[in-house]
């Protein structure tokens, strides 16, 4: 069972970085302030929900 968990806990940050690589795919380049903080709004938004699957699981 302690392995199990071990195991969870190591892939958690691998999976952190999954997200955002495929956040990365897709994000444009911009200079504009209020497109970077709708980006970084996406990021957080996105790994949040990352965060609820891995606490769900």
């Amino acid at each position: 069972m302690r392995d199990a968990a071990v195991r969870v806990r190591g892939g958690m940050p691998g999976g952190a970085g999954v997200v955002a690589l495929l956040w990365a795919a897709q994000v444009r380049p911009s200079a504009r302030l209020d497109a970077l903080f709708a980006t970084a709004a996406h990021l957080t938004g996105l790994l949040a929900g990352y965060g609820v699957l891995v606490l769900s699981s």
